[in-house]
């Protein structure tokens, strides 16, 4: 039921429309006994009835106006409802959009991300091989740097015991020359003749070349001091 409807219906029911029958009887007006002349009633029914119709009539404008108004303002509400909700659906759109990109961009990064995990993986298992590499090499550098150290000081050792041997030597020269010139002295004392001391000489120099045979530096400077104590006899020739 309309607002119109509703209207006619409030009216009617307020007695506003002309009865078609009277309530108090149940019976038409013009059955109705009266003094009165049925004409000038019925004239007066009418006018009455023309009086109740204009009222309702200009009420029912009045609502009617009321009515429209009320739809002309709705008609508005709704187009400004419709234009918000016009914006807010292109506000949506744009939302939506934008939530793509972010959308795109995040799983960008999360490739990104995984590849970067990957390279990561890669250098440190790269890393760990390098590292494994550089340790093994590092204890044979320090195996390497124990041995030259262990070769050094057998250097050094063998160094010392030759400068010792060495010095050893010396002395045993200084002796030897020392014996050497003391046997020359007596031979000479005895009166034994130039054969006598070049026999002692070659033995003694065949004895020398049998012990310094290795090192022949040596073995000319004795050579050489052997020389100098039979020197006597050399000069005699």
């Amino acid at each position: 039921m309309t607002e119109l409807e509703r209207q006619v219906a409030l009216l009617k029911s307020r007695g506003l429309m002309v009865p078609t029958t009277d309530p108090r009887t149940s019976k038409r007006p013009a059955e109705e006994s009266s003094p009165e002349p049925s004409s000038k009633k019925t004239k007066h029914t009418t006018e009455i009835a023309s009086k109740r119709q204009l009222h309702a009539h200009s009420i029912l404008q009045r609502e009617f106006l009321h009515q429209k108004a009320e739809l002309q303002r709705t008609k508005q509400e709704l187009a400004a409802e419709k234009a918000k909700s016009a914006y807010s659906s292109n506000q949506i759109k744009l939302l939506c959009v934008q939530c793509c990109r972010l959308t795109d961009r995040y799983h960008a990064a999360l490739a990104s991300h995984a590849s970067l995990q990957a390279t990561y993986r890669d250098q440190t298992s790269e890393l760990r091989a390098h590292k494994g590499a550089l340790d093994i090499a590092n204890e044979e550098l320090e195996e390497s740097r124990k041995d030259a150290d262990t070769y050094r000081e057998a250097i050094l050792k063998r160094d010392e015991d030759y400068e010792l041997a060495k010095k050893q030597l010396e002395e045993a020269k200084d002796d030897e020359v020392l014996e050497w010139r003391v046997l020359t002295s007596r031979l000479q004392s005895l009166g034994k003749g130039h054969e006598t001391g070049r026999a002692v000489y070659d033995m003694l120099l065949l004895q020398v070349e049998r012990q310094c045979d290795e090192d022949k530096v040596v073995l000319e400077s004795v050579k050489e001091a052997l020389k100098d104590a039979f020197g006597g006899f050399f000069e005699r020739e």
